[in-house]
Protein backbone atom coordinates (compact mmCIF):
# COMPACT_ATOMS: atom_id res chain seq x y z
CA UNK A 1 0.00 0.00 0.00
CA UNK A 2 1.45 3.12 -0.99
CA UNK A 3 1.66 6.32 1.00
CA UNK A 4 -1.06 8.30 -1.50
CA UNK A 5 -3.66 5.26 -0.44
CA UNK A 6 -3.30 5.30 3.12
CA UNK A 7 -3.71 9.05 2.76
CA UNK A 8 -6.88 8.43 0.72
CA UNK A 9 -7.95 6.04 3.26
CA UNK A 10 -7.74 8.38 6.37
CA UNK A 11 -9.34 10.93 4.41
CA UNK A 12 -12.24 8.81 3.95
CA UNK A 13 -12.28 7.95 7.27
CA UNK A 14 -12.79 11.21 9.02
CA UNK A 15 -15.08 12.04 6.00
CA UNK A 16 -17.10 9.46 7.15
CA UNK A 17 -16.48 10.00 10.64
CA UNK A 18 -17.83 13.88 9.77
CA UNK A 19 -20.81 12.35 8.13
CA UNK A 20 -21.76 9.42 10.93
CA UNK A 21 -21.62 12.26 13.99
CA UNK A 22 -23.11 15.45 11.83
CA UNK A 23 -25.65 13.98 9.87
CA UNK A 24 -26.21 10.68 11.85
CA UNK A 25 -25.65 12.13 15.13
CA UNK A 26 -23.95 9.30 16.54
CA UNK A 27 -22.46 9.49 19.91
CA UNK A 28 -18.72 9.78 19.94
CA UNK A 29 -18.48 6.16 22.06
CA UNK A 30 -20.09 4.77 18.90
CA UNK A 31 -18.27 5.93 16.23
CA UNK A 32 -15.20 5.61 18.46
CA UNK A 33 -15.77 1.80 18.68
CA UNK A 34 -17.11 1.18 15.19
CA UNK A 35 -13.19 2.84 14.05
CA UNK A 36 -11.12 1.16 17.07
CA UNK A 37 -10.21 4.88 17.98
CA UNK A 38 -10.58 7.02 21.24
CA UNK A 39 -13.68 9.28 21.31
CA UNK A 40 -11.28 12.31 22.04
CA UNK A 41 -9.39 11.47 18.78
CA UNK A 42 -13.04 11.70 17.05
CA UNK A 43 -13.88 14.84 18.96
CA UNK A 44 -10.33 16.22 17.42
CA UNK A 45 -10.93 14.99 13.83
CA UNK A 46 -14.66 16.75 14.20
CA UNK A 47 -12.57 19.75 14.93
CA UNK A 48 -10.00 19.88 12.50
CA UNK A 49 -12.99 19.48 10.14
CA UNK A 50 -14.88 22.19 10.89
CA UNK A 51 -11.77 24.33 11.03
CA UNK A 52 -11.04 23.81 7.99
CA UNK A 53 -14.41 24.89 6.36
CA UNK A 54 -14.77 27.78 8.05
CA UNK A 55 -11.20 28.48 6.79
CA UNK A 56 -12.54 27.47 3.19
CA UNK A 57 -15.34 29.65 3.31
CA UNK A 58 -13.54 32.76 4.55
CA UNK A 59 -11.00 32.40 1.89
CA UNK A 60 -13.72 32.23 -0.65
CA UNK A 61 -15.60 35.22 0.52
CA UNK A 62 -12.32 37.29 0.62
CA UNK A 63 -11.43 39.17 -2.37
CA UNK A 64 -10.18 37.73 -5.13
CA UNK A 65 -6.47 39.63 -5.18
CA UNK A 66 -6.28 40.13 -1.62
CA UNK A 67 -4.22 38.18 1.13
CA UNK A 68 -7.29 36.80 2.66
CA UNK A 69 -7.94 34.42 -0.64
CA UNK A 70 -4.92 32.89 -0.65
CA UNK A 71 -4.48 29.46 0.91
CA UNK A 72 -1.83 29.96 3.85
CA UNK A 73 -0.13 27.73 6.38
CA UNK A 74 -0.44 28.44 10.03
CA UNK A 75 3.30 29.40 9.99
CA UNK A 76 3.10 31.59 7.18
CA UNK A 77 -0.13 33.54 8.93
CA UNK A 78 1.73 33.52 11.87
CA UNK A 79 4.86 35.01 10.38
CA UNK A 80 2.71 37.60 8.26
CA UNK A 81 1.26 38.78 11.67
CA UNK A 82 4.23 38.53 13.74
CA UNK A 83 5.90 40.60 11.26
CA UNK A 84 3.32 43.00 9.53
CA UNK A 85 2.05 43.55 13.27
CA UNK A 86 -1.67 43.88 11.81
CA UNK A 87 -5.14 42.02 13.27
CA UNK A 88 -5.52 38.98 10.65
CA UNK A 89 -8.75 41.41 9.96
CA UNK A 90 -6.40 43.78 8.22
CA UNK A 91 -3.87 41.90 6.68
CA UNK A 92 -6.47 39.80 4.89
CA UNK A 93 -8.09 42.45 2.85
CA UNK A 94 -4.67 43.72 1.86
CA UNK A 95 -3.91 43.24 -1.81
CA UNK A 96 -1.02 40.90 -2.63
CA UNK A 97 0.55 43.14 -4.41
CA UNK A 98 0.98 45.46 -1.98
CA UNK A 99 2.11 42.44 0.24
CA UNK A 100 4.88 41.71 -2.39
CA UNK A 101 6.06 45.25 -2.28
CA UNK A 102 5.76 46.06 1.51
CA UNK A 103 7.86 42.28 2.01
CA UNK A 104 10.69 41.89 -0.37
CA UNK A 105 11.74 38.41 -0.60
CA UNK A 106 15.13 39.54 1.41
CA UNK A 107 13.26 40.87 4.05
CA UNK A 108 10.77 37.65 4.45
CA UNK A 109 13.86 35.56 4.47
CA UNK A 110 14.90 36.93 7.70
CA UNK A 111 11.23 36.46 9.32
CA UNK A 112 12.23 33.87 12.20
CA UNK A 113 10.57 30.63 11.68
CA UNK A 114 10.35 30.79 8.12
CA UNK A 115 11.53 28.23 6.20
CA UNK A 116 12.23 27.89 2.35
CA UNK A 117 9.02 25.03 1.77
CA UNK A 118 6.83 27.95 3.13
CA UNK A 119 8.74 31.29 1.38
CA UNK A 120 8.42 28.61 -2.06
CA UNK A 121 4.55 27.77 -0.84
CA UNK A 122 3.77 31.29 -0.66
CA UNK A 123 5.24 32.04 -3.86
CA UNK A 124 3.34 29.56 -5.38
CA UNK A 125 -0.11 30.53 -4.14
CA UNK A 126 1.07 34.65 -4.54
CA UNK A 127 1.45 33.57 -8.14
CA UNK A 128 -1.81 32.19 -8.73
CA UNK A 129 -3.23 35.78 -7.93
CA UNK A 130 -0.62 38.25 -9.21
CA UNK A 131 0.82 36.26 -12.16
CA UNK A 132 4.13 34.61 -13.23
CA UNK A 133 5.78 38.28 -14.34
CA UNK A 134 5.10 40.10 -11.10
CA UNK A 135 6.40 36.80 -8.97
CA UNK A 136 9.20 36.97 -11.30
CA UNK A 137 10.00 40.70 -10.60
CA UNK A 138 9.33 39.93 -6.62
CA UNK A 139 11.99 36.78 -6.79
CA UNK A 140 14.74 39.09 -8.07
CA UNK A 141 13.81 41.96 -5.54
CA UNK A 142 12.41 44.27 -8.06
CA UNK A 143 9.04 45.96 -6.50
CA UNK A 144 6.15 45.11 -8.34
Amino acid sequence: MSNLDVVQDMFERNLTIYKMRAEEKKTLRAIADRFGICPERVRQIMAKHGRSCAEETRRRAAAPDTVGAMRLSLRMKNCLLNDYVYPWEELEVVPVITLLNDLPLAKMKKIPNLGKKTVKDFAKEAESIVGADAMRRWLDGGQQ
